[in-house]
């Protein structure tokens, strides 16, 4: 259990450093573009806006983990294991992977009645996948258990 609690603090460490640089890149790089980038001054706002939220959980999660008792980490582990809230967990995972695929759906047929075809190949590219990497998971663990 020691690893996965490294681990679980790497992984917020990782999101910190990787949110911090993410942000100074997309707010350095749209410092520096013309006005009439309008394509590229979204993308480095999404830069800003991706690397914000990663800094954010990532300075969050540090912070609750430091600030938590040992009471209050030893009760963690137990819910996190326990059987009832795995399946629930589980049924959550599905349920969202079903409404991911119908949101790809969806988006995908509205761009191709907006005449945008190559995005709509992307959404359906994006549903393959995710229906793809669902099926793949769900075999790995049947024959894991």
């Amino acid at each position: 259990m020691i690893k996965n609690k490294a681990m679980i603090m790497n992984l917020r460490w990782v999101l910190l450093v990787s949110g911090l640089i993410s942000l100074i890149f997309g707010v350095a790089v749209y410092r520096t573009l013309p006005a009439d980038a309008h394509d590229i001054s979204m993308l480095m706002g999404m830069f800003s806006g991706l690397g914000g939220a990663f800094l954010t959980v990532g300075a969050v999660g540090l912070v609750m983990s430091i600030r938590m008792t040992p009471e209050q980490k030893r009760q963690m582990e137990i819910d996190q294991k326990d059987e009832r809230n795995v399946v629930i967990c589980g049924k959550a995972y599905k349920v969202s992977g079903i409404v991911t695929s119908i949101c790809f759906a969806v988006t995908s047929f509205v761009m191709v009645a907006m005449g945008n075809r190559f995005t709509a190949y992307l959404c359906i590219g994006g549903m393959y996948v995710q229906i793809i990497s669902m099926a793949i998971a769900q075999l790995y663990y049947q024959k894991k258990m």
